[in-house]
């Protein structure tokens, strides 16, 4: 089946979705179960027959008729040009060369992979960039953002916005949840940008194993460095820990007018939406995580 919404109805509807196979009839309840809660905000009620069986060209059509805000269907998350991944992607080829180029080819390797026993060095490919962007935003959570307490039942994933302000006020005492000691950013992204030393292959498929990896080359000498010029630009010449003091309030400042905001420019990327909208849970009473679907955009394959 597919979930569709008709403007024309104002209503949400299911339609049998391709390939059209005979199936056994499933009977969905309204009850209080997470799909029924679902069921019932989607304009269906339990006067409808929900046995979920449709053949083409059937649709099951809600019977209460349900608004939608056309232009932020999902107030944290609004599907936007990604500009600053843009940029950083037309960097990345002033500075490697182009996928296929001599230049790229050159570049120093991002790891090693072993190929039925024959070391083979991994060259730089636009998804370790895409990587890149992704560990970034997940070092700024985990520094700013996430409760140290997140585990127990009945807390949230992320601190309160105030809670956030008042650790960024002392940007040196900053440390991951869990840990004894601060870590500097940079030491943070050293540590999730390549293998520990001593570590046993990773088996892939045809023969393949992956040696060792080492992100340096494009998470800190090349995306890192980029955040950091940015901030110069926008602060002067400031040292790195006053500059990344400025990135984490720029970012917070974007993450509260996430809601509203389409400023493509803005230093909370498409890359922290995504981040947020799977960060953005809670555990209830019986230590159920709660979050939200994400839509996501797929840039490559690679």
């Amino acid at each position: 089946l597919q979930c569709k919404y008709s403007v024309q109805r104002g209503r949400f509807l299911f339609e049998a979705a391709p390939p059209f196979k005979e199936r056994k009839g499933q009977q969905v309840s309204l009850g209080d179960d997470t799909g029924g809660r679902m069921l019932r905000l989607l304009g269906f009620t339990s006067s409808q027959n929900l046995t979920l069986v449709l053949k083409k060209g059937e649709q099951l059509v809600a019977d209460e008729p349900t608004t939608i805000d056309e232009e932020h269907p999902v107030a944290r998350q609004l599907v936007r040009s990604d500009t600053s991944l843009s940029k950083l992607h037309k960097g990345l080829i002033g500075e490697f060369g182009t996928r296929k180029s001599a230049k790229r080819a050159e570049s120093s390797p991002v790891g090693s992979l072993l190929v039925h026993g024959n070391p083979m060095p991994i060259s730089i490919q636009d998804g370790h960039l895409i990587m890149s962007d992704y560990l970034v935003s997940l070092a700024y959570f985990a520094l700013v953002r996430v409760n140290e307490h997140w585990y127990v039942a009945g807390s949230k994933m992320l601190l309160s916005f105030e809670e956030s302000e008042q650790k960024l006020r002392d940007i040196s005492s900053l440390r991951l949840p869990g840990a004894a000691e601060p870590l500097s950013f940079t030491r943070i992204l050293e540590k999730l940008a390549r293998s520990e030393e001593g570590r046993q292959p990773e088996r892939g498929g045809k023969g393949k194993e992956l040696e060792s990896y080492d992100m340096r080359p494009v998470l800190i000498q090349f995306v890192y460095k980029q955040l950091l010029e940015r901030a110069r630009r926008e602060c002067g010449g400031l040292d790195n820990a006053a500059l990344l003091s400025h990135i984490f309030e720029q970012k917070l400042t974007g993450e509260k007018e996430a809601a509203s905001s389409t400023d493509e420019d803005a230093w909370f990327t498409e890359t922290d939406r995504n981040v947020l909208a799977l960060l953005d849970q809670s555990r209830d009473g019986e230590g159920c995580i709660w979050g939200q679907m994400v839509m996501m955009r797929v840039y490559e394959n690679q």
